[in-house]
């Protein structure tokens, strides 16, 4: 539930419990309703499945209340205990440096956007923010740029953001038609407006696909962390 093998959630337990101001279990007094493994479970898992706080409070026989309070208390933590697994743009050159890199924009929905139009993103026809995601070429996830408003195209997403660098260090980046006019990403040829695709320029665009479909996967992964795309309202 918490997207955590046991060994990890160890980890885990062992770093936050380390950051406390006080000890979890302090022995006396009014003990808490949930061990602090089991409130870990559950500020992982609402995270990653965005599992409502009464559902939780279900599975583990204690109030709504009581969840959210946790939540609300653990979420900060786990950012701090986890800061340093966070590939920095530093280490995304490193591990991106001469090797094939792979790039793709995705939108984080959000509908919540009332008074704020820059959120329309005209490429998915939907609102939410926008970010980079770059990986190598198994689709392992080596950076994600921070989101900016969905109404930002890819190439400026990648001129505002440290992925140019990232990218420029490689040494092959893939992309999708959204960074046709870089010098240094290779994408599929455009159909012209006046003409279909020559039989070359398919087959070369179908070479590009296939370089570029560890991407997809990676997208898809990431998104398994619900809270990335469920808009706030609906929780």
């Amino acid at each position: 539930m918490s997207g955590l093998d046991a060994e990890q959630l160890d980890e885990l337990e062992q770093m936050v419990r380390s950051l406390l101001d006080k000890p979890w279990a302090k022995g006396t007094g009014r003990p808490k309703e949930l061990a602090l493994r089991e409130a870990l479970i559950v500020t992982c898992g609402y995270a990653r499945n965005n599992i409502t706080e009464e559902i939780w409070a279900e599975i583990f026989d204690v109030d709504q209340s009581t969840i959210s309070r946790y939540i609300t208390s653990l979420t900060p933590i786990i950012d701090i205990a986890t800061a340093e697994f966070r590939p920095s743009a530093e280490d995304a050159v490193e591990a991106t440096k001469n090797a094939i890199a792979l790039v793709d924009g995705t939108l984080w929905p959000c509908w919540s956007w009332s008074g704020e139009r820059e959120l329309w993103a005209g490429k998915y026809k939907t609102t939410g923010h926008g970010s980079l995601i770059i990986t190598n070429l198994s689709g392992r996830i080596t950076y994600v740029s921070e989101p900016v408003p969905g109404n930002q195209h890819d190439m400026a997403k990648l001129r505002d953001s440290d992925c140019g660098m990232i990218l420029k260090a490689a040494g092959g980046v893939f992309g999708d038609k959204g960074f046709i006019g870089t010098d240094y990403i290779t994408t599929p040829v455009r159909k012209p407006q006046h003409r279909d695709l020559y039989t070359r320029e398919h087959d070369y665009n179908n070479q590009v696909s296939s370089f570029r479909a560890p991407m997809e996967r990676a997208v898809a992964q990431l998104k398994t962390w619900r809270i990335l795309f469920t808009d706030t309202g609906d929780r």
